[in-house]
């Protein structure tokens, strides 16, 4: 009996013991036992070269770089559409259940100022709840409180969670009053502070500079003046975009120091989202919550600055559109590493889905985003009309269905896209363009949500 009795309370013991080991004992964060956190800090409008992480010769983003220079540095991350991208929102990585399974707190949308909006639909999430935290151009006077809100919320629930908050500091129009103030404009150099004060005292002098006043302004009062267009059937990037207006822009006397004061603006922009940034990247200096997150900062598509003709993005696929920054960070990475390999948003997002499974860690990263990497990358304008294929990061052939003239970069030798080479190099040519039209599908591919950005119906 006493020996049955011995037994009995060994099994029990051990029994107790596993119990014990299972919920108690500390586990490696990444593993299917104990998924680690995941925050995606996304920049809309954000340029790749407009990082010194990235370009050593930018000095306005010293912060962000600090943090990223340990991180992995993606250099081609390329998106399939040159404007608001939903593949986080949309991807498999907050739609399935295992999220829930593994423990994962999930937030809802802020239920007043801070979800998700793009005129004319204002979109509250998909009623699960899942962790998505935007910020609308309409709420960026509040990006403090909801920073800190947001803070709140990571460092006071103990168990693990993915959240994706996208950022629409950055996003045009550059002069906003909820955006900068007049201590901000004093920071401009002399011309350009000279010339936007000119052009906010008297915007209805200047017809050739519309398009200019339309950025800087957002004033659609000015717009259905001039024009007899309605705020409800426009935007921004249909006015800035415009072909007419913009060749009467670009031929206006000054045009160049119009388009100087763009980059000023949005130099000066990057000044303040450099700390903004920061602190979220840094998770707040909370030390327990950085051993335990993985951090990836992104971008959803680029900027333009009159590369190719107009400003801001969504109506080409040229590079300065389609390039964002990526810099991907796991607890306690002490070592950077520069991975060269394209990338789209929705291979990140898978990565993003293996981390959280505990397939992707620290050590293997590197290899499973050169394994997750496309040798070709697909990508369309907003209107459908300008189609692209880049491969390797060495070529891009692009289709243009309007004007049906097509063009070769050699991106090696020609990273800004400046000499079209189709009549030098054909064949290569032809095989992009056969490939292209075998994977129509995807090409069109766009959101699961089926809407897209009010920029697409403007142009």
């Amino acid at each position: 009996m006493k020996r049955l009795a011995l037994i009995v309370l060994s099994i029990a013991i051990i029994a107790v013991g596993a119990y014990v080991y299972k919920r108690v004992w500390p586990r490696r964060p990444g593993s299917a036992s104990m998924p680690i956190n995941v925050l995606v800090v996304s920049a809309c409008s954000l340029r790749f070269d407009h990082l010194g992480i990235f370009n050593p010769q930018y000095k306005e983003t010293p912060k962000i770089d600090a943090w990223a220079k340990n991180g992995f540095r993606f250099t081609n991350g390329i998106a399939e559409r040159p404007w608001q991208n939903y593949t986080f929102e949309g991807s498999d990585v907050i739609r399935h259940p295992w999220l829930k399974e593994l423990g994962y707190r999930v937030f809802p949308n802020h239920p007043d100022g801070y979800r998700f909006f793009i005129p004319p639909v204002t979109r509250h999430g998909d009623g699960h709840g899942h962790g998505v935290w935007y910020w609308p151009e309409t709420a960026i006077l509040n990006y403090a409180p909801g920073l800190d809100e947001l803070k709140e919320k990571l460092t006071q629930n103990a168990k693990p969670f993915y959240v994706f908050t996208h950022l629409k500091y950055l996003h045009y129009p550059y002069l906003d009053s909820v955006n900068m103030n007049e201590e901000d404009f004093a920071k401009l150099p002399a011309k350009s502070r000279e010339l936007l004060a000119k052009y906010r005292a008297h915007p209805e002098k200047y017809d050739a500079k519309l398009p200019m006043i339309e950025l800087l302004t957002n004033s659609f009062s000015l717009a259905e003046r001039k024009l007899g267009l309605k705020k409800d059937v426009y935007a921004v990037a249909g006015i800035v975009s415009d072909p007419a207006r913009n060749l009467r822009w670009r031929q206006s006397p000054g045009f160049n120091d119009d388009l100087q004061l763009v980059k000023d603006l949005y130099d000066l922009k990057m000044r303040r989202f450099d700390d903004m940034a920061a602190d979220l990247l840094n998770l707040y200096g909370d030390e327990s919550l950085q051993a335990r997150t993985v951090v990836i900062f992104t971008g959803d598509h680029g900027e333009a600055f009159s590369e190719h003709g107009v400003i801001g993005h969504s109506v080409n696929v040229y590079d300065e559109m389609l390039r964002f920054p990526l810099v991907v960070k796991f607890p306690g990475q002490k070592q950077g590493e520069v991975i060269d390999s394209q990338l789209t948003l929705l291979e990140l997002a898978n990565l993003a889905h293996g981390i959280i499974e505990g397939r992707v860690t620290a050590a293997n990263f590197a290899s499973e985003a050169r394994k997750a990497s496309s040798e070709i990358v697909l990508s369309r304008n907003c209107p459908d009309t300008i189609r692209s294929a880049r491969l390797n990061s060495e070529w891009k052939f692009i289709r243009n269905l309007s004007s049906e003239q097509n063009e070769l970069y050699d991106l090696k030798n020609d990273p800004l896209e400046t000499k079209n080479v189709i009549n030098e190099n054909p064949e290569r040519a032809w095989r992009l363009e056969e490939y292209m039209n075998d994977h129509e599908a995807d090409l069109r591919r766009t959101n699961r949500r089926g809407t897209e950005s009010k920029v697409c119906t403007a142009n």
